[in-house]
């Protein structure tokens, strides 16, 4: 898997995190938009992307980066890193997530709900599961992440962390409602 940093400028101090509303929306929109043009004109190569901490915005690429994409990247003089050849597209990776979510169906009751998270900012292709309750003792993993069946190049962990309930539907999890409902 390869890739490339570019950083056209450094963001000031004073805005270096992405909560600053206005400095994000000035800065970093641009390449939120960028982003979602190479999705549409490029499905079948365009992966993922997320910004980082520094922040910069990274798209990754099934294989390597259509030059085209990337002059919409350069264009917004704004950081972003390109990572190439991480095996799959978006539409791959959105039907891994699901495959995973069918499988765990057989653990959402109403004590308990099941998210399923896209989570590529820590390893590409990357499918987080958690337990969201308000009963700690449903919040762990009974061996669930080893029992999931899903091919490479993805991968499914366990997230202890996300166990509150009141954090559903944000981003590209899917929350998945009671059976019994």
């Amino acid at each position: 898997m390869g890739t490339e940093q570019v950083l056209p400028h450094t963001p000031p101090a004073d805005a270096s995190i992405p909560g600053d509303d206005e400095f994000w929306e000035a800065n970093y929109a641009p390449l939120g938009t960028a982003t979602a043009a190479i999705e549409e004109q490029f499905p079948d190569e365009f992966g993922y992307a997320f910004f980082d901490k520094t922040p910069a915005m990274h798209v990754a690429f099934k294989g390597s980066a259509p030059a085209d994409a990337v002059v919409l990247l350069q264009n917004t003089g704004l950081p972003f890193v390109i990572v190439e050849s991480v095996g799959f597209n978006a539409a791959e990776y959105q039907a891994a997530a699901n495959e995973v979510s069918r499988q765990t169906r057989q653990y959402v009751s109403a004590e308990r709900q099941v998210q399923v998270s896209q989570s590529s900012s820590t390893v590409p292709g990357l499918i987080e599961v958690s337990f969201q309750s308000l009963d700690p003792t449903l919040t762990t993993d009974p061996g669930l992440a080893e029992s999931i069946d899903v091919d490479p190049p993805f991968s499914v962990a366990f997230d202890a962390t996300n166990t509150s309930p009141v954090t559903m539907g944000v981003g590209t999890e899917q929350v998945l409602p009671p059976i019994d409902k």
